[in-house]
């Protein structure tokens, strides 16, 4: 979960699938209060931030993660080599099959908190502003540098560009319009004030 947290942070929920059986109750059921164990408290503590179901599978069925897991013992041989060459041209053809039809085919759903953030980043000038300096470049001065983003200033180069959306790391930059209305969706939840500043420093600036 801590390698992939980029793709876990912001969703609402995911499964979780481990091969030991006992840490599925731990979980899925106990409170950090409950949990004496140090280890278990520390373990549940890192995992605060998502809501996960954990699932039990035998470890003889969890073959792609027990493949990824391992270290290579050896070089690769020839054979090795020619069979990864025919999977890399496999998924070259099935990604521009996918390119081609992903404009046909709408898509199934839509997250609709990105689609509002979006929809207010394309009619904000400020954020206008500020996404074009991320993509074409800061000037060599900050004086030259409109003062309603001098605040970006120092943040410059940890800026990046994802559609209309400006990133700060892997957070998101929230338009002004929609800042108390994500604040008040951060606290819908109910989940305290350190867990919703710590789920808020984790997905949106």
């Amino acid at each position: 979960m801590s390698k992939c947290r980029l793709y876990l942070q912001g969703l609402q929920h995911f499964t979780l699938t481990t091969d030991h059986r006992p840490l599925i109750p731990i979980l899925n059921h106990y409170s950090l209060d409950v949990a004496e164990n140090p280890h278990l408290q520390r373990l549940k503590e890192k995992i605060s931030p998502y809501i996960i179901t954990a699932l039990w599978h035998a470890g003889r069925s969890l073959k792609i993660p027990g493949a990824l897991s391992l270290a290579p013992v050896s070089h690769p041989t020839p054979e090795d080599n020619l069979v990864c060459a025919d999977a890399t041209a496999h998924l070259r053809a099935v990604m521009i099959v996918n390119a081609t039809t992903s404009d046909k085919d709408p898509p199934q759903h839509t997250d609709r908190a990105l689609k509002e953030l979006r929809d207010s980043a394309k009619v904000d000038p400020g954020y206008i502003h500020l996404r074009d300096c991320v993509t074409s470049g800061f000037p060599a001065n900050r004086y030259d540098l409109d003062s309603s983003l001098l605040p970006y200033w120092k943040l410059r180069d940890n800026l990046s560009v994802d559609g209309e959306l400006v990133l700060y790391g892997a957070r998101v930059l929230v338009p002004q319009a929609l800042c108390r209305h994500t604040l008040a969706r951060l606290h819908d939840s109910h989940r305290g004030v350190e867990a919703t500043k710590r789920r808020a420093r984790q997905a949106v600036f």
